[in-house]
């Protein structure tokens, strides 16, 4: 119960902080909204806020693991990064506050989990070009048993001397699911087994501009 109200405390100053830098965004007073980006993730965050400024998205997720923030920390910060990619067109930022809301999402905690899935829907959806954050995105679509969704993904990765290996074992995985499994997330296991065909003859093709609609042609 203490955890819950914890929780419940740390949602609602979030959300205020939020609410009060969406105030400054209308009134265009953009430096107002940073200053209090800023004054908000050093008070979840502490100087490690500061340090995500400088460190490459390539780099983060292994920054992270080694640094000590929780659960609520990187929550907070996610927000808080993905409310200034808004403010100021960061197409870094985006890629940074969806690694974060990943990673928040991979820890599986009560409460924060579900509240990522939003923000890492509409996030992914606005990344041009993002091949660090794509293993990331299958792996969470997989979890939450949407299969559909991540060979949509995997398709969206450029195609490279590893896409082989990578598709093979996503495939791999799906075939040990379960026949009510795949059916739930919309990728019968029919279709697994025709992509698998392909796959192993060598004729799928992995293309930015080309989706999973190819196991049809």
């Amino acid at each position: 119960m203490i955890r819950k109200d914890w929780l419940m405390t740390q949602f609602e100053q979030l959300t205020m902080a939020l609410a009060k830098i969406a105030d400054f965004r209308e009134t265009k007073e953009s430096g107002m909204a940073l200053d209090l980006i800023r004054s908000t993730g050093q008070e979840y965050c502490g100087v490690q806020f500061e340090m995500l400024d400088y460190i490459r998205p390539q780099d983060l997720r292994k920054w992270l693991d080694q640094s000590s923030l929780d659960s609520g920390a990187l929550f907070a910060g996610a927000h808080l990064i993905k409310v200034r990619a808004e403010l100021m067109n960061s197409s870094t930022d985006v890629e940074k506050a969806l690694i974060l809301f990943l990673m928040v999402s991979e820890r599986n905690q009560p409460g924060f989990q579900e509240a990522s899935q939003v923000a890492i829907h509409e996030l992914s959806k606005e990344m041009v070009d993002c091949s660090r954050v794509y293993p990331m995105l299958i792996e969470y679509f997989e979890r939450l048993g949407q299969y559909a969704e991540a060979e949509n993904i995997l398709f969206q990765i450029p195609q490279t001397v590893d896409w082989h290996s990578f598709a093979t074992s996503f495939y791999d995985r799906l075939e040990s699911k379960t026949d009510e499994d795949l059916s739930c997330g919309n990728l019968p296991r029919e279709e697994v087994r025709e992509v698998r065909v392909k796959l192993n003859l060598g004729i799928l093709k992995a293309s930015l501009n080309e989706s999973a609609s190819i196991r049809h042609e």
